[in-house]
């Protein structure tokens, strides 16, 4: 009820059902009919869609600005975690990462990253030797999005 009361659509309490969850994700799903909102519609090359920030904020500007503040603090951790991994080699321990920066993708337009890491997922479902590419390729994204977004804050401070 608290959670409800402060807003929250729905919730689901530990230990979690798996059937129940999925329900509970088939119900919250609405964003992703919105036609606006196409995947195979927006522009890969785009590092940062704001537009589409912005509807996957709830249309709250101060929401998509504090996603978008958090996502230019967290960027060089991911940066560093992942160049970390590719230096020693051992892949086995990118799921972990990948997965926080998955998540990062359903809360900001971020159309080649997004991209990028549907190859991944490719990639590494055949166990590809392209694996490593894809993920400097997604190193190198979380920069050109860091520099967008540096950009944009001097811009804004001007």
């Amino acid at each position: 009820e608290r959670l409800l009361g402060m807003g929250f659509d729905a919730f689901i309490s530990k230990p979690i059902d798996e059937d129940k969850f999925r329900a509970l994700l088939d119900q919250q799903t609405f964003i992703f009919e919105d036609p606006s909102i196409d995947p195979n519609v927006i522009n890969k090359d785009v590092a940062i869609d704001y537009e589409l920030t912005l509807k996957l904020s709830a249309n709250s500007e101060s929401l998509a600005a504090d996603m978008l503040k958090l996502l230019q603090q967290e960027i060089p951790q991911y940066q560093e975690r992942l160049g970390d991994i590719l230096n020693s080699n051992n892949l086995e321990q990118l799921e972990p990462i990948m997965h926080k920066i998955q998540g990062v993708t359903c809360y900001t337009g971020l159309p080649r990253l997004k991209h990028l890491l549907s190859v991944y997922e490719q990639e590494k479902q055949q166990a590809s030797p392209a694996l490593e590419a894809i993920c400097q390729e997604i190193i190198d994204e979380l920069e050109r999005i860091n520099k967008v977004l540096k950009q944009d804050m001097a811009e804004s401070e001007s």
